[in-house]
């Protein structure tokens, strides 16, 4: 169902369109063609995917006064968000689906969320001397979130693609499906801060939560950051932070170009409960096997589930100088997660993918730098410039059994203990044999005991069951090809004004992060019959060829396609994000106040060396499937003609 990999996959030589028996060509689309690629035409335009999303946000605030430095404030938030969504995937012109069993499908999926957010707190708030600042708050907050979801899946329904409900699917395929679950948050907070003579800034909080997604078993011996009230868990976290605006100070008073110049220190603990809502809970499911039906456990939970606890400390620097004409922000932030929530594999025979564990911990740093110059000021003429820049680093310091190797469609990550968490994990790719000669004498066998021979991937025997090379690319030999986390990310802006005209410019760039390209290995496998990339025109072809693309091989038995280095590519990219050029008009125009008219470009430059559609996208949401392009749409470039007009 994806026109892009269909598209590619597609003989060149074959059109959308049927022809009659005179060799007219037809307005109907032609079905799959005889390597089972489906019509990227019918992709695009016949099946159906409607999505309708309806959101309703509100929030209410109340503030009363108790006394002149004694205030009472309420905020009741609503959140409510319905999704509906159809889809249909046609039988005429698609490859078969699930595997090839199914060659038409109905699917509906209906979701609804509702959450409530209250937030009670009083605050107080004293002034002494024209000095002193106090301000201490004591609150009380309340989560309660709703989520219902259902879906269903009909296929094989009649072969003419006219019945598309769910209904008309055969009745021993159907499948239906859903959840209902609820969850809570309970904490209670208090606050101090303290400012003299606004140079010298203190900050004191403490916070006790609770989750419905907690486990009631969920102490942990030496670890004293829970406490239960009854039978509840609440956690404890603090946080103190203190600032020194040190161009107050006298010594320095006598730089008169040095407008602000403040050190900040933040420390703080935080908990997570970002975690399956029933995994800290022992629950049953009904399942059906053959003419019956029973209950069995939906999960080996043994209730301890706890916050995953996080400590951060962040020193600070801010300076202005120049009558603000330049400013300057630095952050270095260092932190550790302990109680890492981790999704255990489980064998097969257990009848569970996974159990959820507090099995892991992790350290996490990096920096961030903000500036901002008005380089010139004159008359009507301004031209301002700044950039951000930003680097985020992890170590894994604690996981089960040292490393868990997670697999995706086309791949592997590992979380290793001592490196970074979701490493592209497979086989490090070293060119090609060019010589059967070449090859005998390296003599290396894949899994299945098939010897490598000219033309064939040369990869990198690295280990074995001992430990040490074996002769066999296998398991063994995989290693760390790869982060998706960049080294280096920001944004770099310009702004020149002149009277009434402006333009403005926004840059936008990574560096130091690597990328799966499984569109280009479904181009570039050479295994079977669909169309590849020009670039396999530089296969290995003869004996004493050198080149780096393999030869091609039916059903590729040798494994040249197979995961490895060679589809692993370096994302880094430099992107003109937005270009605008305006007219701004701020007196009275025809019949309005004012009016600015605008051209806005989005996308217009991009600098990498990714081969790839698009070093910018995003499979998912999801951390687990960061830095995959499965060939989705790349971004636009758009042209934007508008005007504002006050009225």
């Amino acid at each position: 169902t994806s026109p892009i990999l269909s598209a590619l996959r597609k003989n060149p030589l074959m059109i959308p369109y049927e022809f009659d028996s005179d060799g007219n060509q037809l307005k109907t689309y032609s079905d799959v063609d005889e390597l089972g690629v489906s019509n990227p035409s019918v992709t695009i335009n016949d099946v159906i995917a409607q999505n309708k999303n309806y959101r309703f946000l509100t929030s209410i605030r109340l503030e009363g006064d108790f006394a002149e430095n004694l205030k009472w404030n309420s905020l009741l938030g609503i959140n409510i968000n319905s999704l509906d969504e159809i889809i249909f995937l046609p039988d005429y012109g698609m490859e078969l689906y699930y595997n090839g069993e199914v060659y038409n499908a109905s699917k509906s999926l209906n979701d609804y969320f509702f959450a409530i957010y209250n937030d009670n707190y009083i605050t107080y708030r004293k002034e002494i001397e024209q000095e002193h600042l106090i301000t201490a708050s004591l609150g009380l907050r309340l989560n309660t979130n709703t989520f219902e979801g259902d879906w269903g899946i009909g296929k094989n329904s009649n072969e003419n693609d006219e019945y598309r409900s769910l209904q008309s699917g055969t009745s021993y395929l159907r499948e239906l499906g859903g959840q209902a679950s609820k969850w809570n948050r309970l904490a209670m907070y208090s606050r101090l801060n303290y400012t003299f003579r606004d140079r010298y800034l203190l900050h004191f909080g403490v916070m006790s939560e609770t989750s419905s997604k907690i486990g009631r078993n969920a102490l942990v011996e030496g670890v004293n950051d829970i406490i239960k009230l009854g039978e509840v868990p609440f956690g404890i976290f603090y946080s103190f932070g203190a600032g020194w605006r040190i161009s107050s100070e006298a010594f320095l008073k006598d730089f008169s170009w040095l407008e602000d110049f403040k050190f900040r220190l933040n420390w703080g603990s935080a908990g997570n409960d970002d975690i399956g809502t029933y995994d800290a809970l022992r629950y049953y499911q009904i399942k059906l096997y053959r003419e019956s039906s029973g209950m069995v456990p939906g999960n080996l939970s043994d209730r301890s589930i706890r916050f995953e606890s996080g400590t951060q400390l962040n020193p600070g620097v801010d300076i202005s100088l120049f009558a603000n004409r330049l400013s300057i922000s630095i952050d270095y932030f260092t932190g550790k997660t302990d109680q890492l929530l981790v999704y255990e594999p489980q064998m097969f025979y257990t009848g569970y993918n996974s159990v959820s564990y507090n099995n892991g911990s992790l350290r996490n740093k990096g920096w961030e730098l903000s500036t901002f110059a008005r380089i010139i000021t004159k008359g009507s003429f301004h031209w301002d410039m700044g950039f951000n820049l930003g680097n985020f680093q992890n170590e894994i310091l604690k996981i089960s059994n040292d490393e868990i190797i997670t697999d995706f469609k086309g791949g592997s990550f590992i979380s290793r203990k001592g490196e970074s968490l979701l490493n592209f994990y497979g086989l490090k790719y070293d060119g090609v044999y060019s010589t059967q000669e070449e090859a005998i004498e390296a003599d290396l066998k894949n899994e299945r005991g098939i010897p490598f021979g000219a033309g064939d991937a040369r990869f990198l025997d690295l280990s074995g069951p001992e430990g040490i090379p074996d002769g066999y690319i296998d398991n063994f030999d995989r290693a760390i090809i790869g982060s998706p986390v960049p080294d280096i990310f920001g944004t770099a802006f310009s702004s020149i004004t002149y009277g009434i005209w402006s333009i403005r410019a926004s840059i936008q760039f990574v560096t130091g992060n690597e990328v799966y390209n499984f569109l280009r290995s479904q181009n570039e496998k050479m295994s079977d019959l669909s169309n590849q990339s020009t670039n396999v025109l530089m296969r290995w072809q003869f004996e004493g060829q050198e080149t780096d693309v393999p030869r091609a091989s039916w059903d590729d038995p040798t494994g040249n396609a197979a995961f490895s280095s060679r589809w692993i590519e370096d994302g880094s990219y430099l992107r003109l994000k937005d270009l605008t050029l305006s007219c701004h008009i701020p007196h009275k125009f025809l019949v309005f106040r004012d009016a600015e008219f605008f051209l806005t470009g989005t996308n217009l430059i991009t600098l990498t060396n990714y081969l790839g559609y698009d070093p910018e996208f995003a499979v998912s949401y999801n951390t687990m499937e960061q830095g995959i392009d499965y060939g989705l749409m790349p971004l636009s470039r758009k042209i934007i003609i508008g005007f504002k007009v006050g009225l």
